[in-house]
Parts: structure tokens; C-alpha cells; sequence
């Protein structure tokens, strides 16, 4: 026979926005949206756990929770599949002869658990029972916890808390965590109006992901209840097409939202505006040792227990505008060899959160990036040093902002590869921008430097962007003196490699090619006109160069 799995009023209770329906109408809302929605119906079924225990029904083509749900109502309990850590009917009849005499099927079994026997204190599983759990928890006796609020308490709580609820020691294992990473997250199909899920994390198993899909859209909502408030929640995309593969390598312009304040322990995150596309929940654990921060997090290594709820309503804004750039780093506008000047004219906004561009460098070049536009936007400059089309630690070149009618420039000797510009609004407002790349040829003097170990006056052409010169030595102290028609900068370079040109990386910012032991000493900005004087000192300097 089917048996009815759902609770109207334990539906109501634990959905606090459905309050308002009766029976008839919270079991069509199941049906509807909240099995679809992940929504717990029931302290007494979990479809997870029966999922993961019965792999024949996926491989039957079973998989969603309302397939599962209809299969557990007609079948799955009449034959005895395990779907609860706290009723099992074998041991159910095992455990009470009276009801064995009955001769109860699996079905009569479930439903007089549900109606008596949890009230007459009756142990349903080998690992809970109502009776014992209240005796061994003195916290809950003293909350004034009843033999079914016991069982509440421990399928929702207890479990991940790692609770003994049943003589001899004996501990449920929760059902298989799905989500710890990309490639394995819960699945929460298309996003409607709400969704949930529920889990635990801990420092064994620090972080569950969540996958839901827009195809619309939409403002979404995230609310993480986490009694531990030591778990954080964040709102992610994966862009550049490769966190599938079970890492969690988010990038800032993967990141769309996130609430981490370990003080509370509701963690929220409202009207986040999304466009169509597949998006990722992380909530991650903030476990540390209480050594280390001992007035946020305590020393426990216990699992904490969540619930996560995700709610969303229609967006006015309209789909991404077709504008030819990019929006993520594989599909990055290719604007070929840098040389010479290049500017476009684009939108960022709440239609089209990013653009992104991609330029090679065949020669060392000085390179000039110009954003000005109508509102907030950043402007980043990325070096892809190993070629995957993707941001990673050390690829970073620099960063820059504005606000209004702001400018963001970006100017800097960079050396040959290829490099991405993304100008990112996360949707904040809508941007009207002038990206502008310059690039040009490193001058030739710097492959040719002249020595300057005569007391003759150095003279460099007016046409170059740098001139080199060099020398070796023995002294310890070294004066130098020069003047300038133009602007410009003087740095002293010690070269430790012997190489030829020495190899100074990115003067702009005075950083230096971290594969070389060649040092900037020092740097100098001059104005046209200028005399001035650098003095090293130092001891067994061998070479040097002025650039």
C-alpha cells in the first residue's frame, strides 16, 4: 500500500513562510515546489540518506527528489529500504515482540512508530533511542524536551554533533556528504522563488557546495542559520570555466556575494542580482584554533550544524546586452599584439557584470591602460604567466578603481606574454566606459648599454623611453650626476647575473624579475631641467646599470 511520508504540520512548522496554508495546500506545494526545493516534510525521512543507500534507483533513472519521494511512498518502505537514521522496521519488529505477534507489515510498522511508539518510548533503530538520548543529554532535559522533540533534536542536531543516543555507545553515521567540492555539489536544479538545503561542516569536512541554475533573471537572497556562528556562506560563479575539476579556486570576480561574520549566527546575503547561468552556494567552516583567535571561534572540532535557505524574485533588468566583449576570461576579446593605440567603447552594469580583454606582448614594451567612464567600475591588469586563461595567485599586475568621473590609469614596462584587462561593476551600476591600451616597442638603447667607466657625460636620445649604461667596479662609492630636458626617472640596478641587458622587470613599480638576482638599488624621479645627485654606498659592488 502507499504510505503518506509527508507532515502537513511539521511542514508548516519547519517552513515558517507556509504558515498560512492548510493540509491540501501544503501537500501540493511538495509536490509543486518544495520537494523540487530541497524542503525537509518530515523528522522521520531523509531523502538523501535514501538516495545514497539504494544506488540501484539512480541507476534506474530515479533521481529527483520527487521520483525518490514517489518511489519511497509506493515501494521503498514496504520493502524495507533504509530512508531514516531513526526508524528501521526490521529492528523495529525485532525490538518489540508485541508488535511481531501483530504480524505488521513494514507499512503498519512505520506508521505505528510515527503514531504511538515514539511517544511510548519505543527504539525504532539501533542507534536512537528517545529515552536514552534525553538521559545522556542533560542540556536537553533541562529545555524541557519531550520524547519527540528528543528525536527532532537529534536527526537535525545530534547526529552532526556526533551525540550517543542509544545504549552501548552506539553512533548513526550521517549520510554521505554530498557537495564537498565542485565536481560533487547538491544539486538544487532551477531556482524558483525558495530552496534549501541542510548539512554540517567541521574541521574534518570544512566546506558543502550547492549548485542551482537561472534561467531567468532574478534577485537572490541567501540565509545561512548556523547556531555554531562559525561557518561562512558565499555566492559564486565559476567564470573561466575551470573550478569544475573539485578545487575551490574562486577568484574576486568569481564572487558574487558573501557573509562571514563569525559574531552572529544568521549570515545573510540580500538582492544579489544574477543573470541566467549556473551558480555555486559554498558554506565553509571558520574552524580555527582557539590559540590562534580565541574571542571568535572556540577550540571545538566538532561538526556544526546549518540550515541554508535561498529565495529569489523576477529582475526588470533584462539579459546581458551583446556588446562583442567577453564576460568571462575564456571569452575574453582578443585584441591581438599590442601596438600602437587601441579603444573601445563599452557598458558594465547590472546587465553585464564584466568585460573582459586579452593582449600579447611580443617584446618588452611600456604599456598605458585609460578607463574613464559614468559610474563605478575597477580596472585589473592580469599576466597569464602560465597560459590556462585563468586568474591565479602571482598574476596579478595591478589594480585600479574609480568612482564618477574618476579616471583609472594603469601604466607599466611590461615584459613579453600575454595579459588580460578586466573591467568588473559586479553589477553595482550601470557604466558607460572609454577603455584605452597603448602599447609600444622597448627602445633599443637598453639591449646595448654603454660604459661609463670614463668621466665623459652620458647623453641619451630624446626619442627613447629608457637609455642603459653600465659599468663595473671596484670602489664601494659611486656618484652620479646627470640632467634632464624631460620628465623622467633614473633607477641604479646591481647586476649580480652578469646579464646583458640586466634584467630589471617593471621600472614603473620598481618590481624586478623574480627568475633573476638582479637588485634595484635605487630609483629616482626627475623633472626637465633637473640636476641631481645619487650617491650608493655599499661594499664589493662589481656591476651596475643606469637606466
Amino acid at each position: 500500500m502507499t504510505v503518506n511520508l509527508f507532515d502537513p504540520n511539521f511542514y508548516r512548522a519547519f517552513n515558517p513562510d507556509l504558515s498560512g496554508l492548510n493540509d491540501a495546500q501544503a501537500f501540493q506545494h511538495l509536490l509543486d515546489l518544495g520537494l523540487n526545493e530541497g524542503r525537509t516534510f518530515s523528522q522521520y525521512v531523509d531523502l538523501n540518506l535514501y538516495r545514497t543507500n539504494n544506488p540501484d534507483l539512480a541507476a534506474a533513472g530515479l533521481t529527483t527528489n520527487l521520483q525518490l519521494f514517489d518511489h519511497l511512498s509506493a515501494f521503498g518502505v514496504a520493502e524495507g529500504r533504509t530512508f531514516s537514521l531513526v526508524f528501521n522496521a526490521n529492528f523495529y519488529r525485532a525490538a518489540n515482540p508485541d508488535l511481531a505477534a501483530a504480524g505488521l507489515s513494514n507499512e503498519q510498522l512505520f506508521d505505528h512508530f510515527r503514531g504511538f511508539g515514539i511517544n511510548e518510548g519505543r527504539q525504532a533503530s539501533e542507534s536512537f533511542s528517545a529515552n536514552f538520548y534525553l538521559t545522556a543529554n542533560p542540556d536537553l532535559q533541562a529545555a524541557g524536551f519531550n520524547l519527540q522533540q528528543a528525536l527532532q533534536h537529534y536527526v537535525f542536531s545530534g547526529i552532526a554533533e556526533g551525540r550517543i543516543a542509544a545504549p552501548g555507545g552506539v553512533t548513526a553515521t550521517p549520510p554521505a556528504q554530498l557537495g564537498n567540492s565542485t565536481n560533487n555539489p547538491f544539486d538544487l536544479g532551477i531556482l524558483t522563488e525558495r530552496s534549501s538545503g541542510s548539512g554540517f561542516v567541521s574541521q574534518a569536512d570544512i566546506v558543502d557546495y550547492y549548485r542551482f541554475i537561472l534561467t531567468e533573471p532574478r534577485n537572490v537572497s541567501v540565509t545561512l542559520n548556523n547556531p555554531r556562528d562559525d561557518a561562512t556562506v558565499s555566492v559564486l560563479q565559476d567564470t573561466d570555466g575551470t573550478d569544475g575539476d573539485g578545487d575551490i579556486f574562486f577568484v574576486n570576480d568569481e564572487v558574487f556575494g558573501l557573509s562571514s561574520n563569525f559574531s552572529l549566527i544568521v549570515e545573510s546575503i540580500e538582492d544579489i542580482p544574477l543573470q541566467p547561468g549556473t551558480y555555486f552556494i559554498r558554506v565553509a567552516s571558520g574552524f580555527v584554533l582557539a590559540d590562534d583567535l580565541p574571542d571568535l571561534v572556540p577550540d571545538d572540532p566538532s561538526p556544526s550544524s546549518y540550515d541554508l535557505q535561498l529565495s529569489s524574485t523576477p529582475s526588470t533588468i533584462s539579459g546581458n546586452a551583446p556588446d562583442g566583449v567577453g564576460n568571462t576570461w575564456l571569452t575574453a576579446f582578443d585584441a591581438g599584439t599590442l601596438s600602437g593605440t587601441r579603444r573601445f567603447n563599452e557598458f558594465v552594469g547590472s546587465t553585464d557584470y564584466a568585460d573582459y580583454y586579452r593582449f600579447n606582448l611580443s617584446d618588452p614594451s611600456h604599456v598605458n591602460i585609460s578607463l574613464r567612464g559614468s559610474g563605478f567600475a575597477t580596472l585589473t591588469l592580469f599576466r597569464d604567466t602560465n597560459l590556462n586563461s585563468r586568474n591565479e595567485s602571482g598574476e596579478l599586475v595591478q589594480f585600479q578603481g574609480f568612482v564618477g568621473s574618476a579616471n583609472a590609469n594603469i601604466s607599466d614596462f611590461l615584459r613579453p606574454g600575454t595579459y588580460f584587462v578586466l573591467v568588473d561593476s559586479r553589477g553595482a551600476t550601470d557604466t558607460n566606459y572609454t577603455l584605452t591600451l597603448t602599447g609600444s616597442d622597448a627602445p633599443s638603447p637598453r639591449t646595448i648599454p654603454r660604459d661609463i667607466l670614463t668621466n665623459d657625460a652620458l647623453e641619451g636620445a630624446s626619442d627613447n623611453n629608457a637609455d642603459s649604461f653600465n659599468a663595473a667596479l671596484s670602489q664601494s662609492d659611486l656618484s652620479l650626476t646627470d640632467s634632464l630636458d624631460n620628465n623622467g626617472s633614473a633607477s641604479l640596478i646591481q647586476d649580480f647575473t652578469a646579464g646583458n641587458p640586466v634584467d630589471s622587470g617593471s621600472l614603473a613599480s620598481n618590481n624586478l624579475n623574480g627568475s633573476t638576482l638582479d637588485s634595484l638599488v635605487a630609483v629616482e624621479s626627475l623633472a626637465g631641467e633637473t640636476n641631481f645627485t645619487e650617491v650608493l654606498t655599499g661594499n664589493g659592488l662589481d656591476s651596475f646599470a643606469v637606466v
